[in-house]
């Protein structure tokens, strides 16, 4: 590379000194270019490749010029410098070419420091044999030669033909790394463009140099090409943004991507792979097998039956797809095999969360219609599994909660990132109503739920549980006031008559203690019933109705009174029995009491008897003084009685164990003009509380 062919030179001709100066002149503003190219690269782009770049167009740089100046030389001395810095340009110009290409093509293997200090150190020792050359001659033999010391064809050793070989082997796989990522690039994309480009700039000055060492032109042209390769280059970083768009080597991307790929020619040949692919079907090599040999499972994508599927090759769950892709052969198939293993297994976790959870998540849009519900559903609220899909969410709220219910709604939707509490009644599949609490949110920017969250739990029960705490916590109370205020009235009268019995030995003073005390028997009575009617009743049993009436009435101390009982024995009901009979004896009670006229005579006809068939609706009624029609809506208060003797509980025992049977009772006349109780068994479906929103 550093034999200018100066035989030519030093010919006789009459334009012999003017070629000189301007090939002189020309070298060395080539030189500049490059070096000034280089220079621009390495102050403007940051990238790996920049300082290879720099590297050799400076050697080129260094090069050209030497060559310019070794032209207009004077002296011995002048000419062995520049010869020598000729040389020592074009072997770091060399060298840093293939650096580049190496480093273009993302060989990394290569870019280590260990290799890369091989191809350097080489470089480097050819560079000491130049500079030392005078003193062992091994290169050339110096001669004197028109005023200076050149190295001419006859005056090269073998040595010498070494070094043109190490240098057009740098070259050329320079070459080779650069029309390889021309030829893997996409036919007109920038990076095909700067690829070729840079192979064009470099092939310039490499084959009219071999031309010249070979003997076939007398004039080594290559110093004058390298002003091509820096317009080249030139046009590369600024045309196709060469050193900003660097493609990444296919080591590097698909030989290193955890998708394995498998592409298949149109006789089903593998034709290429990587390890990922390679790893997932178990095999060291593939390339040259029949697909249905090495991965038969995937046949039926390259029939066109299925668009994707998901194997288990392994221990991992793979999702295999098929792009069609064209080649000069013919059609071919791109396969893709992608790892899903931890994805699966996260969304088995959480379907296994979302359907064991016993809370009810449902998925709203803005306008309140249900894209999703969680198969808690069944169990919460008894619909089937997808039955509510595409329905308003607010058809299912109480009316009366809706109006709240949907305010909320419309405040979750206008603003993303919010949370409700709430608590609001649904209707159940079978009609009845449920209370709900919850959460609702509305998930900022989520586009995969693009909607609003429900998280909702059945309190019913609870709620339930608690106004029952309510009654018992009233009820307390009102055990307190009586024993706090009836039972202390009879325990006065029993203490001063037996004070009064023992100073005069009246025995009608031992029968008013004997009243007061069989007075507060009745009363403790009384409270022992009342304390466990408003339980709810747990295992009901089916009961004679004729029987209990029938029973309750004889443990009733009747005086001028008469029962009449018109219901048959088949009759039968489901019911606590020791409860049904206490319904009943109370009932007595009240008529026997209430019933008569205020001075206590005369005969009191009571009657039992259906109103329906079935039994579900049957009465007590007495032929007595009746009920006042102001006074029917307090009977069933807790203490209220219009007798002296009365302990004002009879009727609102009545009341509360009815209530825990899910019965109804009403007072109205009867057909004599009496007191009639019409008891329901089965009555209308009562509405729960209203509820609080939170």
């Amino acid at each position: 590379m550093g034999w200018l062919g100066l035989e030519w030179l030093v010919a006789t001709g009459p334009f012999q000194d003017q070629f000189s100066l301007w090939l002189s002149v020309t070298l060395v503003v080539v030189g500049v270019l490059n070096g000034g190219v280089g220079t621009l690269i390495l102050r403007t782009r940051s990238n790996q490749t920049a300082m290879p770049v720099f590297i050799s167009l400076s050697g080129i740089a260094v090069w050209t010029v030497s060559q310019g100046l070794l032209l207009a030389a004077s002296t011995n001395t002048l000419a062995y410098i520049f010869t020598t810095t000729m040389h020592v340009g074009a072997m770091v110009g060399v060298t840093g070419a293939l650096h580049f290409s190496l480093s273009y093509a993302s060989r990394n293997d290569w870019l280590r420091l260990r290799r890369l200090g091989v191809i350097y150190g080489v470089s480097g020792l050819w560079i000491l044999l130049f500079v030392t050359n005078p003193l062992h001659e091994l290169l050339y033999v110096p001669s004197s030669h028109a005023g200076a010391i050149v190295p001419i064809r006859d005056a090269l050793k073998p040595l010498y033909f070494l070094y043109l070989l190490n240098s057009y082997a740098l070259t050329s796989g320079a070459m080779a790394l650069m029309g390889i990522e021309y030829w893997n690039a996409e036919r007109g994309s920038v990076y095909s463009k700067q690829a070729g480009l840079i192979v064009f700039a470099l092939f310039i000055p490499f084959f009219p140099n071999m031309l010249a060492y070979s003997g076939v032109t007398d004039l080594n042209y290559s110093h004058w090409a390298f002003g091509a390769t820096g317009l080249l280059i030139a046009t590369s970083l600024y045309r196709y943004q060469w050193l900003d768009l660097v493609p990444v080597g296919r080591g590097q991307v698909i030989e290193q991507i955890r998708d394995g790929y498998l592409v298949i020619d149109s006789q089903r040949r593998v034709v290429d792979s990587n390890p990922s692919a390679r790893a997932f079907l178990d095999v060291d090599e593939v390339v040259g097998s029949s697909v249905a040999d090495v991965f038969p499972d995937c046949l039926p994508l390259l029939s066109g039956e299925e668009t994707e599927l998901q194997l288990t090759l392994g221990s991992a769950v793979v999702t295999v797809s098929r792009s069609p892709i064209t080649t000069d052969s013919g059609e071919g198939h791109l396969l893709l095999l992608r790892d899903v293993t931890e994805q699966r297994r996260t969304e088995r976790r959480f379907r296994a969360l979302i359907e064991n959870i016993s809370d009810v998540i449902t998925v709203v849009d803005y306008d309140g219609t249900v894209t999703y519900e969680s198969p808690s559903i069944e169990t919460v609220l008894g619909y089937e599994r997808g039955e509510l899909l595409d329905t308003q969410t607010l058809d299912r709220v109480h009316p009366e909660d809706r109006e709240d219910a949907s305010e909320r709604l419309a405040n979750l939707a206008a603003n993303p990132g919010q949370r409700e509490r709430f608590e609001y009644r649904v209707r159940h599949a079978d009609g009845s109503w449920r209370t709900l609490e919850g959460v609702a949110t509305n998930p900022e920017d989520d586009d995969l739920i693009d909607g609003i969250i429900l998280v909702s739990r059945d309190v019913t029960d609870r709620r339930q549980r608690e106004r029952e705490l309510e009654q018992s916590n009233e009820r307390l109370e009102q055990f307190a006031g009586v024993v706090s205020h009836d039972l202390r009235n009879p325990l006065n009268v029993i203490a001063g008559r037996a004070e009064l019995a023992m100073e005069t030995d009246d025995e009608e003073h031992i029968e008013q203690i004997t009243t007061a005390a069989d007075r507060m028997e009745t009363i403790i009575e009384d409270l022992l019933v009342l304390s466990r009617s408003g339980q709810t009743v747990d295992d009901p049993s089916r009961v004679s109705l004729a029987a209990v009436a029938a029973e309750s009435w004889e443990t009733v101390q009747a005086t001028n009174a008469t029962l009449e009982q018109t219901i048959p024995e088949d009759v039968h009901v489901e019911a606590d029995r020791d409860r049904l009979l206490n319904v009943f004896e109370n009932l007595y009670r009240n008529s026997l009491e209430h019933g008569r006229p205020a001075d206590g005579d005369g005969h009191l006809t009571i009657r039992v008897g259906l109103l329906a068939d079935d039994g579900t609706e049957f009465y007590v009624e007495d032929d007595g003084q009746g009920i006042p029609a102001e006074e029917r809506d307090q009977v069933f208060n807790h203490g209220y009685s219009t007798h002296d003797s009365g302990t004002g509980f009879g009727l609102s025992i009545v009341q509360d164990i009815l209530t825990a049977h899910g019965w109804d009772v009403t007072v109205t006349d009867s057909t004599e003009g009496g007191a009639r109780f019409e008891i329901t068994t089965d009555p209308p479906e009562a509405e729960l509380p209203p509820t609080k929103s939170s």
